[in-house]
This record gives C-alpha cells, structure tokens and sequence, in this order.
C-alpha cells in the first residue's frame, strides 16, 4: 500500500495525539479541555521555547 504525504501527516499526528493524552516524559499531557499542560505541580517545569 502506498501513502501520500497527506497520509503520513495523519498517522504521526494521531501517534503524537495519543501520547500526549496518555503523558509523556516531564509530566507533559492534555488537559481535559483538551489544552497541552506540563508539570505536576511539585516539579520544575521545563522551557517550551
């Protein structure tokens, strides 16, 4: 089966999805709201940028 570009976007993007719902390292994770949070509130949180 052959994939378009398009197509190889959608499947990273549902594995980045996924793992930012299950939590990633440094307690990064989405929120309920659907918001990218990180920290839990007793560690140091990193700099996004």
């Amino acid at each position: 089966m052959r994939y378009g570009k398009r197509d190889w976007i959608y499947i990273y993007l549902k594995k980045i999805i996924k793992a930012y719902k299950e939590g990633t390292h440094f307690s990064i994770h989405m929120t309920e709201d659907s918001l990218i949070a990180a920290g839990s509130g007793l560690d140091q949180v990193l700099g996004w940028m």
